[in-house]
Parts: C-alpha cells; sequence; structure tokens
C-alpha cells in the first residue's frame, strides 16, 4: 500500500513489516518534492508516481528507491506549472494522465517525453469542463472520465480529443446531481457510479445518458449516511462499499439500499472515509481524515 499524507508518502507491505516513510531531503533532488502530497498512484515497472500540493510530479523508482522531480523548469519534460497536482492515472498503454487544480488535465508520455495539456475554453463545448480535475479513470471500453470540482465529468475521446460533458441541470432529475465530483468509480458489470460533494450518489446509464441519485434521507435508515461521497469501492465479493463524511456504507446495488453503516461508534477513528482498497487477504483498508 502507498499512503500521500501532508508529511510526505509512506508504504505499508500488507502490515508485515513497519510503515517506510519518504519526505523531502534539502539539497537532494533525488528525494520527494515536497511533503504535501495530494495523489499517488502505482503504476508499471515498479514506478510510484507522486503529485505534490505544491505543484510538480515525483516518479519514484522502487528498485533503487529514489525519486526524479518534474517541476516547473522548462527544460523538465512535464511542465505542469505551480498547481496542486490532484490526480494522477496510468491508463492500458502505459500513459500518464495528470489532474490538478486550476491547470486542467495533462497527458505525459513517459517514453517520448510529450506532454499535451487539455484546458477549458469558454467557446469550446468539447473542451475539458473545468480546469480542476479531482479524478481519472479509465474504463472497460478504453474512455477515459474526468471528474472536476466544478464541472462534472467528462468523458473523454482520444481519438478526436473531444470532451463530452455530463453536468448537473437543474431543471431535469435524471441529470448529475451536482457538478463538484469527488469519486469516481466503474464497477465489475461497467457501471458507472459518481460521487458528489453536497448530492449523493450517482449512477450512470450509459445507453440512456441519464443518471439515478441516491441521497440521504433522515427519516430512511437504509439510505445513504450524508450527500458527501467521498470515496466508492467494489470488493472481491461483489461487495459495493460508499465512503461518506458520515462514515462507511455498505450499498446493495440489487435494492439500491444501504444495508449496513459503520462509524466511529464502530470503532473507526473518523467519519470521513477518503479513501478505499483491499488486500490480498479481503482486508478493507480505509484512510480517514484523523
Amino acid at each position: 500500500f502507498w499512503i500521500a499524507t501532508e508529511g510526505g508518502i509512506s508504504s505499508l507491505d500488507g502490515g508485515a513489516k513497519p510503515f517506510r516513510h519518504y519526505r523531502p531531503i534539502p539539497d537532494n533532488p533525488n528525494s520527494l518534492s515536497d511533503s504535501g502530497v495530494n495523489a499517488i498512484y502505482a503504476g508499471q515497472a515498479g514506478i510510484v508516481w507522486v503529485g505534490a500540493n505544491s505543484g510538480g510530479l515525483n516518479k519514484f523508482d522502487r528498485r533503487n528507491e529514489e525519486f526524479t522531480q518534474y517541476l516547473h523548469s522548462s527544460s523538465d519534460s512535464i511542465n505542469i506549472g505551480k498547481e496542486p497536482v490532484t490526480a494522477i492515472y496510468e491508463d492500458q498503454q502505459g500513459q500518464i494522465w495528470i489532474g490538478t487544480r486550476g491547470m486542467g488535465m495533462i497527458h505525459f508520455n513517459p517514453v517520448t517525453g510529450h506532454t499535451t495539456s487539455y484546458r477549458h475554453d469558454d467557446t469550446n463545448r468539447h473542451s475539458l469542463s473545468h480546469d480542476s480535475v479531482v479524478n481519472i479513470l479509465e474504463d472497460q471500453t478504453g474512455t477515459l472520465w474526468i471528474g472536476t470540482y466544478g464541472g462534472g465529468i467528462n468523458a473523454f475521446d482520444r481519438g478526436t480529443e473531444q470532451f463530452r460533458r455530463y453536468q448537473h441541470d437543474p431543471a431535469n432529475p435524471q441529470t448529475l446531481s451536482a457538478n463538484v465530483v469527488l469519486s469516481v468509480f466503474e464497477d465489475r458489470k461497467g457501471v458507472l457510479w459518481v460521487g458528489t460533494s453536497t448530492d449523493g450518489l450517482n449512477k450512470f446509464n450509459r445507453e440512456t445518458a441519464e443518471f439515478t441519485n441516491y441521497r440521504h434521507n433522515p427519516s430512511d435508515p437504509n439510505s445513504i449516511s450524508t450527500d458527501t461521497v467521498l470515496s466508492i469501492f467494489e470488493d472481491r465479493t461483489g461487495t459495493f462499499w460508499i465512503g461518506t463524511s458520515g462514515g462507511l456504507d455498505r450499498f446493495d446495488r440489487q435494492n439500491n439500499r444501504v444495508s449496513s453503516h459503520y462509524t466511529a461508534k464502530n470503532g473507526l477513528p473518523n467519519n470521513f472515509i477518503v479513501a478505499i482498497l483491499e488486500d490480498e487477504e479481503g482486508r478493507l483498508w480505509l484512510s480517514t481524515m484523523k
């Protein structure tokens, strides 16, 4: 497991060994560039990609335990400016996609070193819907989905380099429930799920391009805990988990209801479930705000 924190990054080998910590070392260009880390992605060939809060990208080679820093110099092959890196994703072809807070999305080819920037353009309805990117996901068909902090979600066609936007329309309840997206997930059946900051969970129907929204209902104990959906995960048994600001929910997709709630009262250190992972033994690992 790789864990991003405000004090660098840490690795944990299934709990069998102590945590290993990696922090910036002054005057050492082969160390982590910044202690504040917003995004981390364990990719192919033993490479871990790390996004810094101060901007810039770090490539960590687990074989020699050295970092390569890509910062703000025009001489770097990745020049992403000074905005924080908020999302990193490596697709099936080994291409790296970088989401930033304010500078859109960047495609980095690790073989050629070439970068392409995708930004919001008010005059182009096929451009990225918003320049703050919080999630990047490649689905089973090879489509890239980009969740943004204010512009809904985008489906990116790499052939035409055009974005198709899915955004909230107050006049249409079958659109995305809110434009501030916090989580995007595709389950094993190819269903896309989107969590928002204030308006619950959404299930996307690709055939009709319509969304079904699941909200918290104080009078319904089987509704989701809160309308802030931070993380979404399907474990190896097919159990579907929703991480919210009010705890962890086990969601029954057949009956569209929450079957179990887990909160600090059940032993969680905090009710903000930021991320969910599963280890080889089927145990869930949760990161929280505490």
